[in-house]
C-alpha cells in the first residue's frame, strides 16, 4: 500500500490499473503477501476490482504456494460476478500444482469444462 501511496505523491491515479501493475509486479517478484494486501486495499480506496486484479493475484498464489487462496479468489470471480477466463483457470491450477495439489487441479479444470 506504501506503494500505491507513493505513486499518488508523484501525480499516479490509485485506479484499477495501477493497482494491477503494483500486483502484477509483486507476483513476478515472487511477493504474494504485498500482492494480497494490495488486492484487499483495492477495497479500501473504494476501487474496482477486475479480471486482471484477481488473475494476477491469483498468479501470485502460485509463488507462495497459496493453492487454497488461489480457490478461493477463483470463486470469488464467480460471487461477484467478474468473468472467469483461461487465465484465471491457468493461474489457478498452475498454484494447486505448486503445492501438489493434483485433486484440486483437477476439480478446477472440470470446473472448467462445466461453465464453458
Amino acid at each position: 500500500l506504501a506503494l500505491a501511496e507513493e505513486a499518488q505523491s508523484h501525480g499516479v491515479e490509485k485506479d484499477t490499473i495501477t493497482f494491477n501493475a503494483l500486483i502484477s509486479a509483486c507476483e513476478k517478484d515472487a511477493q504474494w503477501q504485498m500482492a494480497f494486501r494490495l488486492f484487499h486495499g483495492m477495497l479500501d480506496d473504494g476501487v474496482d476490482r477486475d479480471a486482471i486484479t484477481f488473475n494476477a493475484s491469483i498468479s501470485a498464489c502460485q509463488g507462495g504456494e497459496q493453492w487454497a487462496m488461489a480457490l478461493q479468489l477463483l470463486s470469488d470471480m464467480h460471487s461477484q460476478r467478474v468473468q472467469r477466463d483461461l487465465i484465471s483457470y491457468n493461474a489457478t491450477i498452475a498454484a494447486c500444482r505448486s503445492a501438489a495439489q493434483w485433486e484440486s487441479a483437477m476439480k478446477v479444470c472440470q470446473d472448467m469444462v462445466d461453465t464453458r
